[in-house]
């Protein structure tokens, strides 16, 4: 039987597992300035960069230690695929968060809306707003932070909570606030 030979850059993988301080610094050096340009052409900002990057490593880190990994493809390839995977689920979790927001958020009337509409919007806004008033005070610190463009470590910073407990927490906000939305629009 024919085992499978490991690509060079397995040293990599092996000292990211043994928090092996001068692999470590090696993979940041050479790997995350390709990523960061990634993210920040792709509507990120550096902060962001360097969440997704530290995820990426913690995932490569899980996946390792749980069922050890071979490598077959250079280490940067891996990494950075993991990576723009990563970014783009954020992306598509701010942009559902910006959504709902812009939908439900109180937008100036123009001369040209009609009662009917007027008065649909400002249902939406007393709905949305009874809604928010619901959550927990820790939800609703979390999504307006959210709304107003911070990213989970900065959130964590102001909330005195870590990136780690963020990225569950906010997920089930966002469950809690679309529940309570639908609950008052079909009661």
């Amino acid at each position: 039987m024919h085992t499978p030979t490991p690509h060079p850059d397995q040293y990599l993988l092996d000292g990211l597992l043994r928090a092996d301080r001068a692999v470590i610094d090696e993979i940041y050096r050479r790997f995350f300035p390709p990523l960061r340009r990634h993210i920040v052409r792709n509507s990120g900002r550096g902060a962001d960069a360097k969440d997704v990057f530290q995820e990426c490593l913690l995932t490569i880190y899980r996946k390792k230690e749980t069922g050890g990994t071979i490598l077959h493809e250079p280490f940067g390839s891996y990494l950075h695929r993991l990576g723009k995977w990563l970014w783009l689920n954020e992306l598509k979790k701010r942009k559902r968060l910006t959504e709902l927001h812009h939908q439900f958020s109180a937008a100036q009337p123009s001369q040209t809306d009609s009662q009917a509409a007027l008065s649909q919007r400002q249902h939406d806004d007393t709905l949305f707003k009874k809604a928010f008033d619901t959550l927990a005070p820790l939800c609703q610190q979390v999504l307006r932070l959210s709304w107003a463009g911070f990213n989970l470590k900065q959130i964590g910073q102001q909330i005195g909570k870590s990136h780690g407990y963020l990225r569950r927490k906010r997920p089930e906000c966002v469950r809690a606030f679309v529940g309570l939305l639908r609950e008052r629009k079909q009661g």
